[in-house]
C-alpha cells in the first residue's frame, strides 16, 4: 500500500511513543536499584525527555500534514505562534523534505524516522506490542469494530490519494529543481508521474469520465510520452 505522508509520520510517532513508554516503564520499579551506577536514573530520565521531545516534533509534523495551523499548535503548547514556529518550523520542514526525497528515491527511506520508512510493517509490529500490553486502553479493548481491536495502529492508516500524489509531484519537482536536476531524483520524479498516469488510467477504465476531463485516449498518450521520457534519462 502506498501510504500517505501523514500516515508515515503517524506511525513514526507511534513507534517513538512506544519507545518512550518502554523507557518510562524502566523507571517505575525501585527494586534492586541501589546497586546501580551513580547517574543511571538521571541518564534514563534524560533519555526519556529526549525521546518525548522527538515525539513532540513528530506529533507537530503530523498535525501540520493534517492541516493544523501554527496558531492552533501554539495554543496547545501555551506559547505564541511566532515562538512555536521558531522552535518547530525548521525541524518539521526537514522531516517533510526527507519524506519527499524518500518518495522519489526509496533507497533514501533508511534516513527516515523509525516507522516512517515502512509504515505497514512497523504498524503491524506495534499492533502486536500494544494488544499484548496490560496498559492497552479499554477504549480500544472494547471497541465495537473487531478490526480496530485487533489492529489499533494499522487499522487507522490512510493510503495516499490522487490529490496528495499530485501535490507531492509539485513538491518533488521543486525539490529536483533545487538540486539542479539530480539524475536519481529526476528519474524518481518521472516514475512517480508515470505511476499517477497509470493510476488515473485504471480509474478511467473502471469508471469512464470518473477522472475528470482527461479521457482514456489522452491518458494513454500522456503515459506513452512519459515512458519515452523516462527511457531517455
Amino acid at each position: 500500500m502506498n501510504y500517505s505522508l501523514e500516515a508515515r509520520l503517524r506511525v513514526a510517532l507511534s513507534a517513538k511513543s512506544a519507545q518512550a513508554g518502554s523507557v518510562a516503564t524502566s523507571l517505575v520499579p525501585t527494586h534492586g536499584e541501589y546497586g546501580c551506577p551513580p547517574g543511571e536514573l538521571t541518564d534514563l530520565a534524560g533519555h526519556l525527555a529526549d525521546t518525548a521531545a522527538e515525539a513532540l516534533t513528530l506529533a507537530i509534523a503530523c498535525e501540520r500534514e493534517r492541516g493544523t495551523s501554527w496558531e492552533q499548535i501554539a495554543e496547545v503548547l501555551g506559547e505564541s505562534p511566532a515562538a512555536a514556529r521558531e522552535r518547530y518550523e525548521e525541524p518539521v520542514a526537514r522531516l517533510q523534505r526527507r519524506l519527499v526525497e524518500a518518495w522519489l528515491d526509496p533507497d533514501q527511506a533508511e534516513d527516515l524516522p523509525e516507522g516512517a520508512e515502512n509504515p505497514g510493517e512497523a504498524a503491524s509490529r506495534l499492533d502486536e506490542w500494544l494488544t499484548g500490553e496490560a496498559r492497552y486502553d479499554d477504549a480500544y479493548r472494547h471497541h465495537p469494530d473487531s478490526e480496530v481491536r485487533a489492529h489499533p495502529v494499522s487499522a487507522g492508516l490512510a493510503v495516499m490519494s490522487v490529490t496528495e500524489h499530485r501535490e507531492l509531484l509539485a513538491s518533488a519537482a521543486r525539490l529536483v529543481a533545487e538540486e539542479n536536476g539530480d539524475r536519481r531524483s529526476a528519474i524518481g520524479l518521472h516514475k512517480r508521474r508515470i505511476a499517477l498516469l497509470e493510476w488515473l488510467l485504471a480509474e478511467e477504465l473502471n469508471d469512464p469520465r470518473g477522472t475528470g476531463d482527461i479521457d482514456e485516449d489522452s491518458l494513454r498518450t500522456l503515459l506513452s510520452a512519459a515512458r519515452r521520457q523516462l527511457a531517455g534519462l
